[in-house]
């Protein structure tokens, strides 16, 4: 993670897995990708310029195969630069 933008909260993530999932979720909606079962594909089509309209932020998102770990712990078990 460059610049240390994850570690102002030591103790958890920005969000965790079901929070993103219900923003994702929210973002389909205003998308008008409501269908329940291809929300998520429907999301890939939507127009880079629709989607920058949006009032979202992005954040990392631990537990997944790019930052298998939260970045606090990371650092103290000295484990960055690898997988788990």
């Amino acid at each position: 993670m460059e610049s240390g933008a994850h570690l102002y909260n030591k103790d958890r993530d920005v969000l965790s897995k079901s929070e993103a999932l219900i923003q994702a979720k929210q973002l389909a909606k205003a998308l008008n990708c409501t269908d329940s079962k291809q929300w998520l594909e429907c999301l890939r089509k939507v127009d880079s310029k629709e989607l920058a309209k949006q009032n979202f932020t992005v954040y990392p998102l631990s537990g997944t195969e790019f930052l298998p770990f939260m970045t606090q712990k990371a650092f103290k078990q000295k484990i960055f630069n690898k997988s788990i």
